[in-house]
Parts: structure tokens; sequence; C-alpha cells
């Protein structure tokens, strides 16, 4: 069955990645972001019941900040943004602390990215990528 997909919707657009000439196109910035994440290899605080959570696909909804997609899911700490210096995506246990994945590269609006962590040492999980996608069927 699964969780049932967000309504796809327009949000508010994130000028950093949609519209003319921006990497995204000119199309409407999509107020539900999925990401599927790949290849996480387990860590030195590795939870195995998190871990076909954590492989599902998940679905961020826009903020306030219209280029910023939370997840809210209760103990978790789960985002996307793109902004003018770095896009960053990270994924992480609230308590007890556990970091499964992190990245912080050059702004670009990437829809592949790769985890920043690459040791086991000091983290739940390290290593992997995640894929981000939207659907632009109802998106006008």
């Amino acid at each position: 069955m699964g969780t049932p997909l967000p309504p796809n919707e327009p949000g508010v657009t994130c000028s950093l990645c949609w519209g003319l000439d921006e990497a995204f196109g000119d199309s409407p910035t999509p107020r539900v972001m999925q990401v599927q994440y790949s290849g996480i290899q387990p860590g030195q605080y590795w939870d195995a019941d998190d871990e076909q959570w954590i492989l599902t696909p998940h679905y961020l909804l826009q903020t306030a900040n219209p280029c910023f997609w939370t997840e809210g899911v209760a103990g978790w700490v789960h985002y996307l943004e793109y902004n003018a210096v770095s896009d960053l995506l990270q994924l992480r246990k609230a308590i007890p602390f556990g970091l499964y994945f992190n990245a912080n590269i050059a702004a670009g609006c990437h829809l592949t990215i790769y985890s920043d962590l690459t040791s086991w040492s000091g983290v739940a999980g390290y290593g992997g990528q995640a894929e981000i996608s939207y659907n632009t069927e109802g998106l006008t």
C-alpha cells in the first residue's frame, strides 16, 4: 500500500531552479519533491529497524521558503534546500541522534546527490546517493 502521494500542485516559485533559463526550466515549482535513497552503508550507530523506512520513497513538502522542502516525520529531520551557495540534503534521526545521509554540494539544482559521509565512524549510515524527482503532471 505505501504512503499516499500528496496532491500534485504548483508551489511557490523557487526562482533559483525554476524559470526561464534555470536548471528545471520555465515550469511551476512543485509543492512536493520525492527523494529515493540507495546504497547507504551501515555506520557505527546503524539501527536496522530504520532501514526499510530509509529506503522507501520520501515525499518532502515545500515550506515558507520556496526553495526548501521537508518531511514531517516525528523523530526525524529530513530536508532538501537549494540556495545560491549550495544544494543541501540531510536525513537524520533526531533522538537518538543518527546521521544517515548528508550532502552539502555546490549550488546547481542537482537531482542526483551523493552523500558527503565517507566513513562508518560516528554516524548511523554513510555513502549512498539520493535521486530527487517530482511529477510534472498536473503542474500547470
